[in-house]
């Protein structure tokens, strides 16, 4: 596996069910990233969305994403619920576009974009499959207290491999047969909502590199969750010896479900989302025009 840039790590953030939960550095919650998409103008402004899962932020009124700030702490925002976007068919997914000015962010405009995801046609031609190489990116629940607070999001990076092709996974807070990539890799609460990258780096394929020119890493999908493992209870028969019951405990089997990015573009491209982007594009072109400014310095033409 390639050495993980820093500046991958800026790109996640932490969803809580509130404000206050996110300003107290709560434990419970989970993971979402952002994703750029630019300017149709050319210029190298950008849009941010940022992407978790919907069963994340469905549930509550105004759930709050705490994002590292480019001169260091940390920015909270509110997203209320009416804010976010849903996948038509109910599929995993929420987007939420974020109008805010990007240079307070950790993040720049070439990093994620659309062109880092794992298409149908990328997953076809680099023959993307059981055996690659993944690693995923998010927020481990087992940190301390003391560690939430830190004025920076301090995620970690966990690795595993592409187990099978997208199947039809049964969500049982759902009910949706859920297309998800099985992932070999220990997900646990709090990476739901992880961005998940696959390496590959195929005999013949371009030159081992990052995101970018020639890239090798693709965007795989989000960890909606993982498949548990039942195991049966015991208890002392009559005779002295173990005997089965009816009763069980459910294990982490250590597969990992990832819903495709192609489901997640399907969001991001929706028609609410691109009259979003629209509006703010016009409404960035009419100050642009009335204030005699440049919309990428901000200083005069």
């Amino acid at each position: 596996m390639p050495r993980v840039p820093d500046s991958l790590l800026d790109a996640i953030v932490y969803v809580y069910p509130n404000l206050e939960a996110a300003r107290r550095g709560d434990r419970t919650g989970a993971t979402g990233f952002l994703i750029v998409t630019l300017f149709k103008d050319g210029t190298d402004a950008g849009h941010i969305h940022v992407v978790t899962n919907r069963h994340v932020v469905i549930d509550h009124a105004e759930p709050a994403i705490r994002l590292n700030k480019s001169l260091g702490g940390l920015e909270m925002l509110a997203v209320p619920r009416s804010d976010w976007h849903y996948h038509p068919d109910g599929d995993d997914v929420a987007i939420a576009y974020l109008d805010i000015d990007p240079k307070i962010l950790a993040v720049t405009v070439d990093f994620i974009t659309p062109s880092d995801f794992c298409t149908p046609a990328i997953t076809n031609l680099r023959d993307i499959g059981a055996g690659d190489d993944v690693y995923f990116v998010g927020r481990f629940g087992g940190l301390s207290h003391a560690e939430e607070r830190e004025e920076r999001n301090l995620v970690v990076i966990r690795f595993g491999s592409i187990a099978r092709k997208p199947v039809r996974i049964r969500q049982d807070r759902t009910g949706i047969e859920q297309e998800s990539w099985l992932v070999e890799a220990r997900s646990l609460s709090g990476f739901s909502g992880s961005p998940v990258f696959v390496w590959a780096s195929h005999p013949g394929g371009d030159n081992l590199s990052y995101l970018g020119t020639g890239r090798d890493s693709f965007l795989l999908g989000i960890v909606w969750g993982h498949l548990p493992d039942r195991t049966v209870v015991y208890e002392t028969g009559p005779d002295g010896k173990p005997a089965e019951t009816d009763q069980f405990v459910e294990l982490n089997s250590g597969m990992m479900c990832v819903v495709p990015m192609w489901t997640i573009a399907q969001v991001l491209n929706s028609d609410e989302l691109e009259a979003k982007r629209t509006r703010v594009e016009e409404r960035l072109r009419a100050d642009r025009r009335r204030l005699g400014t440049n919309i990428e310095s901000g200083e005069p033409d």
